[in-house]
Protein backbone atom coordinates (compact mmCIF):
# COMPACT_ATOMS: atom_id res chain seq x y z
CA UNK A 1 0.00 0.00 0.00
CA UNK A 2 2.84 2.38 0.85
CA UNK A 3 4.43 1.74 -2.53
CA UNK A 4 1.15 2.34 -4.35
CA UNK A 5 0.68 5.63 -2.53
CA UNK A 6 4.20 6.70 -3.49
CA UNK A 7 3.58 5.84 -7.13
CA UNK A 8 0.33 7.79 -7.07
CA UNK A 9 2.08 10.76 -5.47
CA UNK A 10 4.88 10.69 -8.05
CA UNK A 11 2.34 10.55 -10.86
CA UNK A 12 0.50 13.57 -9.52
CA UNK A 13 3.71 15.59 -9.12
CA UNK A 14 4.85 14.63 -12.62
CA UNK A 15 1.47 15.56 -14.10
CA UNK A 16 1.61 18.97 -12.45
CA UNK A 17 5.16 19.51 -13.70
CA UNK A 18 4.17 18.51 -17.23
CA UNK A 19 1.36 21.07 -17.16
CA UNK A 20 3.72 23.82 -16.03
CA UNK A 21 6.34 22.96 -18.65
CA UNK A 22 3.68 22.86 -21.36
CA UNK A 23 2.68 26.41 -20.45
CA UNK A 24 6.27 27.62 -20.15
CA UNK A 25 7.19 26.15 -23.53
CA UNK A 26 4.73 28.56 -25.10
CA UNK A 27 6.60 31.54 -23.69
CA UNK A 28 9.79 33.20 -24.88
CA UNK A 29 12.91 31.09 -24.26
CA UNK A 30 14.88 34.33 -23.87
CA UNK A 31 12.85 35.57 -20.91
CA UNK A 32 14.99 35.12 -17.75
CA UNK A 33 11.96 34.50 -15.54
CA UNK A 34 10.70 31.79 -17.90
CA UNK A 35 14.12 30.15 -17.91
CA UNK A 36 14.18 30.12 -14.10
CA UNK A 37 10.72 28.57 -13.93
CA UNK A 38 11.65 25.90 -16.48
CA UNK A 39 14.82 25.10 -14.56
CA UNK A 40 12.80 24.73 -11.35
CA UNK A 41 10.34 22.28 -12.92
CA UNK A 42 13.16 20.27 -14.47
CA UNK A 43 14.90 20.04 -11.11
CA UNK A 44 11.74 18.52 -9.62
CA UNK A 45 11.67 15.85 -12.33
CA UNK A 46 15.40 15.31 -11.99
CA UNK A 47 15.09 14.56 -8.27
CA UNK A 48 12.28 12.11 -8.98
CA UNK A 49 14.17 10.24 -11.69
CA UNK A 50 17.51 10.26 -9.88
CA UNK A 51 16.79 9.79 -6.20
CA UNK A 52 13.44 8.04 -5.80
CA UNK A 53 13.68 4.37 -4.86
CA UNK A 54 11.60 1.83 -2.96
CA UNK A 55 12.50 -0.61 -0.22
CA UNK A 56 12.07 -4.28 -1.03
CA UNK A 57 9.64 -4.81 1.84
CA UNK A 58 7.37 -2.15 0.41
CA UNK A 59 7.02 -3.95 -2.91
CA UNK A 60 3.68 -5.56 -3.78
CA UNK A 61 3.32 -9.34 -3.98
CA UNK A 62 5.23 -10.74 -6.94
CA UNK A 63 3.36 -12.90 -9.41
CA UNK A 64 4.69 -16.28 -10.47
CA UNK A 65 3.62 -18.62 -13.24
CA UNK A 66 2.74 -22.20 -12.41
CA UNK A 67 5.37 -23.46 -14.86
CA UNK A 68 7.95 -20.85 -13.96
CA UNK A 69 9.31 -20.39 -10.47
CA UNK A 70 11.06 -17.15 -11.42
CA UNK A 71 9.25 -14.09 -10.03
CA UNK A 72 7.78 -11.59 -12.45
CA UNK A 73 8.87 -8.15 -11.29
CA UNK A 74 6.53 -5.24 -11.65
CA UNK A 75 7.82 -2.27 -13.64
CA UNK A 76 9.91 0.30 -11.82
CA UNK A 77 7.75 3.35 -10.96
CA UNK A 78 10.20 5.62 -12.77
CA UNK A 79 9.17 3.99 -16.05
CA UNK A 80 5.70 5.46 -15.69
CA UNK A 81 7.17 8.86 -14.86
CA UNK A 82 9.38 8.81 -17.96
CA UNK A 83 6.44 7.81 -20.14
CA UNK A 84 4.54 10.75 -18.74
CA UNK A 85 7.23 13.41 -19.06
CA UNK A 86 9.29 12.33 -22.10
CA UNK A 87 7.29 14.28 -24.74
CA UNK A 88 7.40 17.56 -22.84
CA UNK A 89 11.11 17.10 -22.00
CA UNK A 90 11.89 16.71 -25.69
CA UNK A 91 9.88 19.83 -26.48
CA UNK A 92 11.59 21.78 -23.70
CA UNK A 93 15.03 20.79 -24.98
CA UNK A 94 14.07 22.01 -28.44
CA UNK A 95 12.62 25.32 -27.23
CA UNK A 96 15.46 26.18 -24.82
CA UNK A 97 18.32 24.69 -26.81
CA UNK A 98 20.45 27.82 -26.44
CA UNK A 99 20.59 27.33 -22.66
CA UNK A 100 23.19 24.72 -21.80
CA UNK A 101 21.94 24.31 -18.23
CA UNK A 102 18.45 23.48 -19.48
CA UNK A 103 19.85 20.96 -21.95
CA UNK A 104 21.95 19.39 -19.20
CA UNK A 105 18.90 19.03 -16.94
CA UNK A 106 16.86 17.45 -19.74
CA UNK A 107 19.64 14.95 -20.42
CA UNK A 108 20.15 14.25 -16.71
CA UNK A 109 16.47 13.40 -16.28
CA UNK A 110 16.77 10.66 -18.88
CA UNK A 111 20.17 9.60 -17.55
CA UNK A 112 18.82 9.33 -14.01
CA UNK A 113 15.98 7.11 -15.17
CA UNK A 114 18.44 5.16 -17.30
CA UNK A 115 20.66 4.32 -14.34
CA UNK A 116 17.68 3.12 -12.31
CA UNK A 117 16.00 1.11 -15.07
CA UNK A 118 18.50 0.22 -17.80
CA UNK A 119 16.47 -2.71 -19.14
CA UNK A 120 13.08 -1.03 -18.87
CA UNK A 121 14.47 2.09 -20.52
CA UNK A 122 14.71 0.35 -23.91
CA UNK A 123 11.42 1.77 -25.30
CA UNK A 124 12.80 5.27 -24.70
CA UNK A 125 16.19 4.61 -26.29
CA UNK A 126 15.25 5.70 -29.81
CA UNK A 127 13.38 8.86 -28.72
CA UNK A 128 16.25 9.80 -26.42
CA UNK A 129 18.87 9.31 -29.13
CA UNK A 130 16.71 11.42 -31.47
CA UNK A 131 16.57 14.13 -28.81
CA UNK A 132 20.36 14.15 -28.49
CA UNK A 133 20.85 14.37 -32.24
CA UNK A 134 18.30 17.12 -32.80
CA UNK A 135 19.62 19.18 -29.88
CA UNK A 136 23.22 18.75 -31.00
CA UNK A 137 22.39 19.77 -34.56
CA UNK A 138 20.93 23.04 -33.27
CA UNK A 139 23.85 23.74 -30.94
CA UNK A 140 26.74 21.36 -30.14
CA UNK A 141 27.01 21.11 -26.37
CA UNK A 142 29.09 19.05 -23.96
CA UNK A 143 26.17 17.58 -21.92
CA UNK A 144 24.76 16.02 -25.08
CA UNK A 145 28.04 14.25 -25.83
CA UNK A 146 28.33 13.11 -22.21
CA UNK A 147 24.85 11.59 -22.42
CA UNK A 148 25.69 9.91 -25.72
CA UNK A 149 28.74 8.36 -24.06
CA UNK A 150 26.53 6.91 -21.32
CA UNK A 151 24.22 5.36 -23.91
CA UNK A 152 27.15 3.97 -25.89
CA UNK A 153 28.64 2.30 -22.83
CA UNK A 154 25.34 0.82 -21.59
CA UNK A 155 23.81 -0.30 -24.90
CA UNK A 156 26.73 -1.52 -26.96
CA UNK A 157 25.50 -4.82 -28.38
CA UNK A 158 22.54 -6.49 -30.02
CA UNK A 159 19.59 -4.52 -31.30
CA UNK A 160 20.50 -1.55 -29.11
CA UNK A 161 23.77 -1.10 -31.01
CA UNK A 162 21.72 -0.61 -34.17
CA UNK A 163 20.38 2.56 -32.56
CA UNK A 164 23.53 3.75 -30.82
CA UNK A 165 25.90 3.22 -33.76
CA UNK A 166 24.16 5.56 -36.24
CA UNK A 167 23.62 8.09 -33.45
CA UNK A 168 27.36 8.09 -32.74
CA UNK A 169 28.17 8.35 -36.43
CA UNK A 170 25.94 11.39 -36.86
CA UNK A 171 27.34 13.07 -33.74
CA UNK A 172 30.85 12.64 -35.15
CA UNK A 173 29.76 14.16 -38.46
CA UNK A 174 28.20 17.15 -36.75
CA UNK A 175 31.21 17.50 -34.44
CA UNK A 176 33.56 17.69 -37.41
CA UNK A 177 31.58 20.65 -38.72
CA UNK A 178 31.85 22.34 -35.32
CA UNK A 179 35.56 21.55 -34.99
CA UNK A 180 36.28 23.14 -38.36
CA UNK A 181 34.77 26.35 -37.05
CA UNK A 182 36.08 28.50 -34.22
CA UNK A 183 36.24 26.37 -31.05
CA UNK A 184 38.44 28.81 -29.18
CA UNK A 185 37.24 28.97 -25.58
CA UNK A 186 34.99 25.91 -25.90
CA UNK A 187 37.35 23.34 -24.46
CA UNK A 188 34.50 21.66 -22.58
CA UNK A 189 32.99 20.55 -25.88
CA UNK A 190 36.36 19.26 -27.09
CA UNK A 191 36.93 17.31 -23.88
CA UNK A 192 33.41 15.86 -23.95
CA UNK A 193 33.79 14.75 -27.57
CA UNK A 194 37.03 12.85 -27.06
CA UNK A 195 35.85 11.42 -23.74
CA UNK A 196 32.77 10.10 -25.54
CA UNK A 197 34.86 8.65 -28.37
CA UNK A 198 37.16 7.00 -25.86
CA UNK A 199 34.23 5.31 -24.10
CA UNK A 200 32.78 4.21 -27.42
CA UNK A 201 36.06 2.62 -28.49
CA UNK A 202 36.54 0.89 -25.14
CA UNK A 203 33.03 -0.58 -25.14
CA UNK A 204 32.46 -1.13 -28.86
CA UNK A 205 31.06 -4.40 -30.20
CA UNK A 206 31.45 -5.53 -33.87
CA UNK A 207 28.47 -3.44 -35.02
CA UNK A 208 29.92 -0.29 -33.49
CA UNK A 209 33.45 -1.07 -34.67
CA UNK A 210 32.19 -1.38 -38.24
CA UNK A 211 30.68 2.09 -37.97
CA UNK A 212 33.79 3.46 -36.28
CA UNK A 213 35.97 2.22 -39.10
CA UNK A 214 33.94 4.33 -41.52
CA UNK A 215 34.02 7.47 -39.37
CA UNK A 216 37.57 7.19 -38.03
CA UNK A 217 38.85 9.70 -40.57
CA UNK A 218 36.38 12.28 -39.28
CA UNK A 219 37.45 11.63 -35.69
CA UNK A 220 41.11 12.11 -36.63
CA UNK A 221 40.25 15.34 -38.45
CA UNK A 222 38.58 16.54 -35.26
CA UNK A 223 41.76 15.69 -33.37
CA UNK A 224 43.92 17.61 -35.84
CA UNK A 225 41.69 20.67 -35.48
CA UNK A 226 41.71 20.35 -31.70
CA UNK A 227 45.51 20.16 -31.46
CA UNK A 228 45.70 23.58 -33.07
CA UNK A 229 43.74 25.19 -30.24
CA UNK A 230 45.74 27.20 -27.69
CA UNK A 231 43.92 25.86 -24.62
CA UNK A 232 45.81 23.20 -22.65
CA UNK A 233 42.65 21.24 -21.64
CA UNK A 234 41.74 20.80 -25.31
CA UNK A 235 45.18 19.42 -26.11
CA UNK A 236 45.11 17.11 -23.10
CA UNK A 237 41.70 15.70 -24.01
CA UNK A 238 42.74 15.13 -27.61
CA UNK A 239 46.01 13.44 -26.77
CA UNK A 240 44.34 11.31 -24.13
CA UNK A 241 42.18 9.91 -26.90
CA UNK A 242 45.00 9.53 -29.42
CA UNK A 243 47.66 8.14 -27.11
CA UNK A 244 48.40 4.43 -27.19
CA UNK A 245 50.73 4.18 -24.20
CA UNK A 246 49.83 5.47 -20.76
CA UNK A 247 51.70 8.66 -20.12
CA UNK A 248 51.25 11.59 -17.78
CA UNK A 249 52.36 14.83 -19.46
CA UNK A 250 54.06 17.64 -17.60
CA UNK A 251 53.75 20.41 -20.15
CA UNK A 252 51.63 21.44 -23.08
CA UNK A 253 54.31 20.60 -25.66
CA UNK A 254 54.83 17.08 -24.35
CA UNK A 255 51.28 16.08 -25.25
CA UNK A 256 51.38 16.70 -29.02
CA UNK A 257 54.92 15.29 -28.97
CA UNK A 258 53.49 12.05 -27.57
CA UNK A 259 51.16 11.88 -30.56
CA UNK A 260 54.07 12.53 -32.93
CA UNK A 261 56.15 9.80 -31.35
CA UNK A 262 53.29 7.29 -31.40
CA UNK A 263 52.57 7.94 -35.07
CA UNK A 264 56.29 7.89 -35.91
CA UNK A 265 56.73 4.50 -34.27
CA UNK A 266 53.63 2.76 -35.61
CA UNK A 267 53.29 4.20 -39.13
CA UNK A 268 56.61 5.88 -40.01
CA UNK A 269 56.11 6.30 -43.76
CA UNK A 270 52.65 7.85 -43.50
CA UNK A 271 53.86 9.95 -40.58
CA UNK A 272 56.81 11.41 -42.50
CA UNK A 273 54.70 12.23 -45.55
CA UNK A 274 51.93 13.85 -43.51
CA UNK A 275 54.29 15.82 -41.28
CA UNK A 276 56.29 17.07 -44.26
CA UNK A 277 53.13 18.28 -45.97
CA UNK A 278 51.90 19.98 -42.80
CA UNK A 279 55.21 21.73 -42.15
CA UNK A 280 55.62 23.00 -45.71
CA UNK A 281 51.99 23.99 -46.38
CA UNK A 282 50.68 25.25 -43.04
CA UNK A 283 50.18 29.05 -42.91
CA UNK A 284 51.47 28.96 -39.33
CA UNK A 285 54.97 28.02 -40.57
CA UNK A 286 55.11 30.66 -43.30
CA UNK A 287 57.81 32.56 -41.42
CA UNK A 288 60.15 29.56 -41.22
CA UNK A 289 62.72 29.20 -44.00
CA UNK A 290 62.79 26.05 -46.19
CA UNK A 291 66.19 25.09 -44.75
CA UNK A 292 64.88 25.33 -41.20
CA UNK A 293 61.86 23.21 -42.12
CA UNK A 294 64.08 20.56 -43.70
CA UNK A 295 66.35 20.54 -40.67
CA UNK A 296 63.36 20.13 -38.35
CA UNK A 297 61.97 17.19 -40.34
CA UNK A 298 65.36 15.49 -40.39
CA UNK A 299 65.76 15.86 -36.63
CA UNK A 300 62.27 14.44 -36.05
CA UNK A 301 62.94 11.43 -38.26
CA UNK A 302 66.28 10.70 -36.58
CA UNK A 303 64.98 11.06 -33.02
CA UNK A 304 64.98 7.72 -31.20
CA UNK A 305 63.34 8.61 -27.91
CA UNK A 306 60.16 10.41 -27.05
CA UNK A 307 62.08 12.78 -24.80
CA UNK A 308 64.30 13.74 -27.75
CA UNK A 309 61.29 15.12 -29.60
CA UNK A 310 60.38 17.65 -26.91
CA UNK A 311 63.27 20.12 -27.44
CA UNK A 312 63.03 19.65 -31.22
CA UNK A 313 59.34 20.53 -31.21
CA UNK A 314 59.94 23.42 -28.79
CA UNK A 315 62.66 24.90 -31.02
CA UNK A 316 60.49 24.71 -34.13
CA UNK A 317 57.51 26.16 -32.26
CA UNK A 318 59.61 29.15 -31.26
CA UNK A 319 60.75 29.63 -34.85
CA UNK A 320 57.19 29.50 -36.15
CA UNK A 321 56.14 32.13 -33.62
CA UNK A 322 59.22 34.27 -34.37
CA UNK A 323 60.54 33.88 -30.84
CA UNK A 324 63.65 31.85 -31.64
Amino acid sequence: MQRELCVQYLTEISASTVQWLTILNQQSPEDPNTVRQVALQLQILLKICTHVDFEEESSPPIETHQFNSQPIKSPHPIVGVVQQVAPVICLTAERFNANENIIKDCCDIFNGALRNTSEEFLPFLQPYSNLLLSSYSLKPQAPILASAAILASMYRSGEQAQIIAPMTEELVRQSLVAFNQDLHGNTELVAAFFHAMKRVLNKADPVMLFRLDAMLESVIQCAVASLQLPEIPAIKATCSFLSIAAYTPRSTMKEPVLVLFTLKRHCPQEFQATLSQAVHESPKTAGVTPDEKTKFLKRIVNARKRTDLVPIANDFSLLARKLG
